[in-house]
């Protein structure tokens, strides 16, 4: 939920060792109700997150985390998290999409991505190695080389066109994937066509297509 406030009021906070919270839709107020309660479980041992953050100056990134979060918890063990930030900025490359090489926090494996769904929003994801959630939402055409064992929800969007080649991958990446939902603004570029394959299970495909040249073939496999 966007506010957080009764959770604030628990007596105990300060003696928690465990401690999880996730939320599927975007909030405003990370800085303002969810830091100020982290900080207060200073005996926390394991810390679960899943947020997607929006109207936020700077993504949420290692740095950021380490300084605003783990600094303040320094009993905690495992950390496992997702957390995406979506900026709007006017200084955007078209086609530019980074992924930084595994990093660590808390001696935790971590990746971090940048994708742009539009001329004018970023998003940045960062995430705990193994990946633990279900869903994973507005991921672009290039993944870090991980098999999401847990995701069964993907929502990817991009500038760029997505390829045959990169539905293979999705389907060997997520295993255990069965809804995929795919948002882009430009059409495929050899022969228009989408041919999503090499699915070992039934797989619902929703997908919102902005040009009306880029359409998807076969939307479900057995």
């Amino acid at each position: 939920m966007d506010d957080i406030s009764t959770v604030r009021n628990i007596d105990e906070l300060a003696t928690l060792k465990y401690f999880s919270f996730k939320y599927d839709y975007l909030i405003n107020s990370y800085d303002t109700n969810i830091l100020p309660l982290l900080r207060r479980m200073k005996y926390l041992e394991k810390l679960t997150l899943y947020l997607r953050i929006q109207n936020r100056n700077t993504f949420i990134d290692k740095i950021q985390l380490e300084n605003e979060i783990l600094n303040y918890i320094s009993k905690i063990q495992v950390f496992t998290f997702y957390i995406s930030t979506y900026n709007e900025t006017i200084d955007l490359f078209s086609n530019v999409v980074a992924q930084q090489p595994t990093i660590y926090i808390k001696n935790q494996h971590v990746n971090s991505i940048i994708n742009y769904i539009s001329s004018c929003t970023a998003v940045c994801s960062i995430f705990s190695i193994p990946f633990e959630f279900h869903r994973l939402e507005d991921i672009g055409n290039l993944f870090p080389d991980i098999i999401f064992n847990h995701v069964t929800y993907l929502l990817v969007q991009d500038i760029n066109p997505f390829n045959h080649e990169f539905f293979i991958w999705v389907a060997r990446a997520f295993p255990f994937l069965n809804n995929l939902r795919v948002t882009n603004f430009e059409s495929q570029s050899s022969n228009n066509i989408l041919n999503v394959s090499n699915y070992s299970k039934k797989m619902e495909l929703d997908h919102s297509i902005i040009n009306e040249y880029y359409y998807i073939k076969s939307l479900v496999y057995y």
